[in-house]
């Protein structure tokens, strides 16, 4: 009788633990530190007769380190409980398990600031992260900017007090760019989107330069620069560093789909300028244009956009040409750009031209046949804003409602804003110095009444909006004319430039 109890019992207490699912998860620690599932052990009834004993879990750790490392970085063993746990607890087995970086070293099973470089770099490369360097106790990514080492982020934040301190960050202006002074900010600047905020790197560059030693049929190197534009629009880069020169260069012709050329001037106001005697873009090639002059005398405009082709100019001015600037193409932009003595119109956008026209200015432009400073044509459509258009025989004339704002227009002979367009935060009435038709000068206001009535009229709010309706995908307006910061006191000043 006894023996068919004892055997009835343990068939029984074997065929409970047999049920149990012990395969459910890894053992992991609840907010007490306790962990979730235990090892499954003897039932009373079963101890009372046999004596205790544990069945581990599959899921203990202790028996299987493995388990915790499958949860990810961070994850731990406590060796006590054969649970995982995360490291942000602060305990740990092994460096890696930290996961502060002001705590990234394990000493006594415990997560400690570093104290050597050494150990931040066992930390980052077993986490896959670029902090490797030990700064007061705490694993950052650099000291200085030769630290960073990743072209999208290479500039080092040694601001005191910032938050970001000893940390690489995308290069923000020119002067981040140390050997080019060329930072990839937009679209305009950057061969793709992956590159934007990265420092053009100066392998990248071809070079013209019409001094003498240089050679068309050269390597286009610093040392041996082509002479014209045109040759290194062949060599095959993307960036062309041109010298400035007193004998201008011949013009440059760019087409074809997927051609992608940008052109790099000493400056729009150096002196000497480097000045191209025209450019022709078509058949879907995207030029950008910075720092130089582009004047074309005779037959045609300075610049002209063709055929699904897309135009940047940046920091550029245009003198004494039949057009400033004449698109009927893709994409035409127009900043912190200056056109002077266009015989027949400063502007001129027709068809279906994206345009984006901001902080530049027109003046003497126009004759009887095409008197604008401005003509907004076709089904064009994008973003006008913060430009001065002054000393024209016509301001801004529009075809399809096109919407002018937070720019001056006003001092032209005749009409200032022709009724084809919309405007908000327009200035017509103040009154502006230009110099003369042949002796022309950026203009500027007449007098401090005139100051009084642009400065501060324009909120973010209201800048933010006209972006989002008109070109929500493009950048924001940061700088003036003279490339100084956009606002400086409780508003955006009206016109091309900031003025207090």
């Amino acid at each position: 009788m006894t023996r068919y109890f004892v055997s009835t019992l343990l068939a029984l207490c074997i065929s409970c633990t047999a049920d149990t699912d012990v395969t459910h998860s890894a053992l992991t620690a609840n907010v007490s530190g306790e962990c979730v599932q235990k090892d499954v052990g003897s039932s009373e009834a079963f101890a009372s007769f046999f004596g205790n004993f544990t069945k581990d879990n599959p899921n203990n750790c202790v028996n299987n380190p493995a388990i915790c490392e499958g949860l990810g970085l961070g994850f731990f063993c406590k060796a006590d409980s054969g649970c995982c746990t995360s490291g942000d607890s602060g305990a740990c087995n092994k460096t890696p398990d930290c996961t502060n970086n002001a705590k990234a070293v394990c000493i006594e099973r415990a997560c400690v600031p570093c104290k050597a470089d050494t150990e931040c770099a066992e930390w980052s490369s077993a986490r896959r992260d670029s902090r490797n360097l030990c700064i007061s106790g705490v694993c950052k990514e650099c000291r200085g900017t030769t630290d960073c080492k990743d072209p999208a982020k290479p500039v080092c934040d040694t601001m005191i007090g910032s938050d970001t301190i000893n940390q690489c960050y995308s290069c923000r202006k020119n002067s981040d760019c140390p050997g080019t002074n060329v930072c990839k900010t937009d679209e305009a600047i950057a061969d793709s989107q992956a590159a934007l905020g990265a420092c053009l790197k100066p392998t990248e560059i071809v070079y013209v330069n019409n001094a003498a030693g240089c050679s068309d049929t050269g390597t286009g190197t610093a040392t041996t620069p082509f002479c014209q534009l045109n040759a290194a629009v062949s060599s095959g880069k993307t960036y062309i560093q041109v010298a400035g020169s007193s004998t201008p260069y011949l013009p440059i012709t760019v087409t074809g789909a997927g051609v992608r050329i940008i052109v790099l001037g000493p400056g729009r106001d150096s002196s000497p300028s480097a000045i191209i005697g025209g450019a022709h873009i078509s058949a879907s090639a995207s030029v950008t244009f910075v720092g130089l002059e582009v004047t074309r005398a005779l037959g045609a405009a300075a610049v002209t956009c063709a055929s699904g082709a897309s135009v940047y100019l940046r920091e550029v001015s245009t003198k004494k040409s039949v057009e400033g600037v004449n698109a009927s193409c893709s994409k035409a932009w127009i900043e912190n750009s200056r056109i002077q003595n266009a015989s027949d119109g400063g502007i001129n956008i027709s068809g279906s031209t994206n345009y984006r026209i901001v902080n530049s200015s027109v003046t003497f432009s126009g004759t009887a046949s095409a008197p604008y400073g401005v003509n907004l044509g076709g089904i064009s459509s994008g973003y006008f804003s913060f430009n001065t258009i002054a000393k024209n025989l016509a301001g801004v004339i529009c075809s399809a409602g096109q919407r002018i704002s937070d720019s001056i227009v006003s001092t032209n002979l005749g009409i200032q804003i022709d009724a084809g367009c919309s405007k908000a935060r327009v200035n017509e009435s103040v009154v502006i110095n230009a110099g003369t038709a042949a002796s022309p000068t950026e203009p500027a206001l007449m007098s401090l009444t005139d100051e009084a009535l642009l400065v501060d009229k324009t909120t973010q709010a209201e800048v933010d909006a006209d972006l989002k309706a008109l070109q929500p995908l493009q950048i924001k307006v940061g700088n003036d004319y003279a490339l100084t910061a956009r606002p400086k006191g409780n508003g955006y000043d009206i016109g091309h430039k900031e003025l207090r």
